[in-house]
């Protein structure tokens, strides 16, 4: 098989007029895993809100001054001060999505080792040794 012949991508290649290897990608192609197009999803953001392009971020209140503390009608929920952001979760939340997102945390946060090989493994506070190590720089 190594000496069939092949095309290498971004080599020259005497078989397309314009004497590369690669092809162009169609356009409008998107890589699988890439469609972002569930805006509720992937961003937790409202699909109908911002996209004029004029959406302007709302800014909370900071600091506990008198002067900047707003009149008592004002509306400081959480939904109030991030209008663009959605208020429901995009699918049920069940044992199994939470089992799955878990998963996924760990395997991402472990490197794909178990949370039972991890807690087999010691971990050294900084300041202090293995014993028989000798000092504390090594």
């Amino acid at each position: 098989m190594q000496d069939q012949p092949k095309v290498i991508a971004y080599r020259q290649s005497t078989f397309f007029k314009d004497g590369v290897a690669a092809r162009p990608p169609v356009e409008g192609t998107v890589p699988r895993g890439y469609l972002r197009a569930d805006r509720e999803f992937y961003f937790g953001k409202k699909s109908s809100y911002g996209n004029t392009g004029n959406s302007q971020p709302v800014m909370p209140l900071t600091g506990s001054s008198t002067s900047q503390a707003p009149s008592s009608g004002a509306n400081l929920s959480p939904a109030a001060m991030y209008p663009e952001d959605v208020d429901t979760f995009p699918f049920p939340i069940t044992k199994e999505a939470l089992d799955r997102g878990q998963e996924r945390y760990n395997m991402r946060r472990y490197g794909g080792a178990t949370r039972i090989q991890q807690a087999g493994a010691r971990v050294l506070s900084p300041g202090s040794f293995a014993a028989g190590a000798g000092g504390p720089f090594l």
